[in-house]
This record gives C-alpha cells, structure tokens and sequence, in this order.
C-alpha cells in the first residue's frame, strides 16, 4: 500500500494519512502477491525491477519544528554497471523495527544522519546481483553493519546494494523472517549475555536482573537466562506484561516502580549477580549500587534516558563492572560465530513464539508504539515479495 504519513513534531504526535490509490496500483504491479522465496531452488530474478518499494523519511532540519514526512515511494535502483567492484544487491525479504529504528522513522538526528532515509538496521535476503566473489547470486545472507540504516538507507526497502563485507550468511535452520525477528535486539542480547559468562556472574548466591524486559532485547535475555539455568528477574513498567515474562522463564517479576531506587545513597542492599541493562538513567543506577561484589551489569540502552549520577563506590568498594554492549563494533568473523551460537544453543523459541509480522504500512503505529513505550515484544517487516 502506498501511503504519505505526516508527523507533526509540535501537536503531540499526531498523524495524517493521504492515501494516494494510482501510486497504490503502481506499487502492486512490482510487489506482487507472495511470500519470500527461502527455500526455493532457483532465488536468481528473471529480471532486475529499476525501482524498489521503499519507506523513506524525511524533513527539513533548517525549518524550526518541520513536519517529519514518512512516505512508502519508487526509489531507482542503480545497475550493476552504475556500482563499484564489490558492493552486492540483496532483494531484502524482511526487515524488523528496533527502538533505534523508530527514532530514525522520525529523523531523529542522532539517528537518521542522512536525510532523506530509509530505516530498518536488520536486513535478510538473498544476493539477486553480485560485484564480489565472496557472495554468489542466490546466497542467503543478512545484512550487519553500523552505518545501514542510519547514514546510509537501510532495510526497510525492497533492494539494497551494499558493500560485500557488510554481510553474515545466514545461520542454518534459520528463515530470514526468524532472522530479522532476533535481529539487533537479539544479538545484543547475546554479546550481554556472554559479558555476564565471561565475569562468572552464573550460579552465584543472588539471582540476576534484566531492565525493560518486556521489550526485544530483555525478552531474549531473560528467555535464554532461564534455558541455561539460571534465575532471573524481569523488571518492566507493564502490569500486564507479568505473565508473559514469567512464561519466558523469569522467575519473578518486579514494576519498575517498585524495583528503581531515587535516593542518593551511594550503595544498596546488595540483591543481584549482575543483570542487563536496556532502560539506562535510574533504572541503570539502581542495578549498579545494588549489585553484589564482581558482578558485571551489561548496559545496552537508554530508553529511559542517558542520564546515570552515580559515585564510585560501587566500583571501588564492591569491584562492580559496568561492560558497555556495542554489538557493531565486532569483527565480521566474531558476528558469525556469536550469530551460530545464537541460533542454535541459545536459541529463545519461546520468544521468537511471539513475534509479530507486520507490512510496510503499518510501520507508523508500530514506531510510535516503540517511542511510546506501548509495544512489547518483537516485530518483524515483511517487505512486499518481488517476481523472480
């Protein structure tokens, strides 16, 4: 569906929606009515579209308050004779929506560093043309790289060219839609895990603890937590999410209310191995201070702010480690390994259970569901199917 959505930044994120019913017609001709085609024998198109099905987002920065527009349009697609030895064309089946992605839907310029902008950091598909002989036509890959999505256009697209060494096979077992689902949110998880394993937090006397953990990356953690045996608290903001987490294996769960700390004491009653982090500010400061000696508290997000007032006593008097999770600064091979770890051993089916497909128009509601601290749980962007 093609659709014009308008985000007024001043009236309390209102929308407005033009729809526009002859692009609507055009957009059908090139997208086509089926699913991905993983799995098929022959994924090699009989004939490359020059135009992709793209949600793109933009603004002018130099206008006080301008309206964020976000557009479903045709962006061309350069030829194979247009790109530079190297670069690889993925026809991107899916793509997700993480916190960082809603924030680029509406061009947030710590995020969209480019303007206009395609979101969408998670990326699948398959090599449809290739300039590099590391990834042949019809390879299965995913797409990892810090600047996709952010200062160059992203996955939220039908057709992508992207530089050969920004992409990681996809893991065997594993569809691009169940790939996209893990995501971002996933693989930090991982690498949060693993920090907690490399600094012996496992099986110790206190339970561990994981902030936000209604949304992506809490989920997974405490998913995979519970099915490597370990106890786990869930913090969350949602009353209603409390069943949900203990399905997924927490073993208590706690309202954010009730867990954060807003005193100035230096030091609290110690309650935690360690824990992640995905909220930041006082949620962050809490689990810091009451963190048991050498516990390690993976931090990996912020969206309670990125404020944390602290003193040093947790660090000097209890030995606490605050290991800060950036899951693009791996090396490709180290993404690979942890990615095969994750899909496999660690996989959190319990969590992937509930993930959520949506199409590119129901995008909007999804990332103001994200800013707003609505949405639970994973999403996953089905992009409209290709001929091939």
């Amino acid at each position: 569906m093609f659709v014009i959505f308008l985000f007024d930044a001043i009236n309390s994120c209102r929308w407005q929606a033009v729809w526009l019913a002859s692009c609507y017609r055009a957009a059908a001709r090139l997208a086509g009515n089926g699913n991905s085609n993983y799995g098929s024998t022959d994924l090699r198109m009989k004939s490359i579209p020059n135009v992709s099905i793209s949600f793109q987002v933009h603004t002018d920065r130099n206008v006080a308050d301008a309206v964020v527009k976000q557009s479903v349009v045709e962006v061309p697609v350069p030829t194979a004779d247009e790109m530079p030895p190297g670069q690889v064309l993925i026809a991107i089946s899916h793509s997700s929506i993480n916190y960082k992605d809603a924030l680029a839907a509406v061009a947030h310029p710590g995020v969209a560093r480019k303007l206009p902008l395609v979101p969408g950091i998670d990326a699948a598909g398959v090599v449809v043309e290739s300039k590099s002989a590391a990834w042949p036509e019809g390879a299965h890959v995913m797409i990892s790289q810090e600047a996709f999505g952010t200062t160059y256009d992203g996955g939220w697209r039908q057709l992508a060219w992207v530089p050969a060494d920004w992409l990681l096979p996809l893991p065997n077992g594993v569809s691009p839609a169940q790939a996209c689902g893990l995501g971002t949110a996933g693989i930090t998880a991982a690498w949060a895990i693993q920090a907690l394993i490399d600094h012996q937090c496992f099986d110790r006397e206190y339970p561990l603890l994981v902030t936000g953990a209604s949304g992506g990356v809490g989920s997974f953690t405490i998913d995979i937590l519970a099915a490597l045996g370990q106890r786990v608290t869930a913090v969350t903001s949602k009353i209603e999410q409390q069943s949900r987490l203990l399905n997924l294996g927490a073993s208590n769960v706690l309202l954010r209310s009730d867990f954060e700390d807003t005193t100035t004491r230096s030091l609290l009653s110690t309650r935690w191995a360690g824990g992640v982090d995905t909220v930041g500010s006082i949620g962050l400061n809490t689990l810091i201070r009451s963190t048991a000696d050498g516990g390690c508290v993976a931090a990996c997000g912020m969206a309670s702010g990125t404020d944390l007032i602290l003193s040093v006593y947790p660090f000097i008097l209890r030995g606490v480690i605050l290991y800060g999770i950036d899951c693009t600064r791996y090396s490709q091979p180290e993404k690979t390994v942890m990615w095969e770890r994750l899909t496999s051993q660690w996989l959190p089916q319990r969590a992937l259970a509930e993930i959520e497909v949506i199409g590119l128009d129901d995008v909007p509601d999804r990332v103001f569901s994200l800013i707003e601290n609505r949405h639970s749980g994973r999403c996953v962007v089905e992009l409209p199917a290709l001929n091939y």
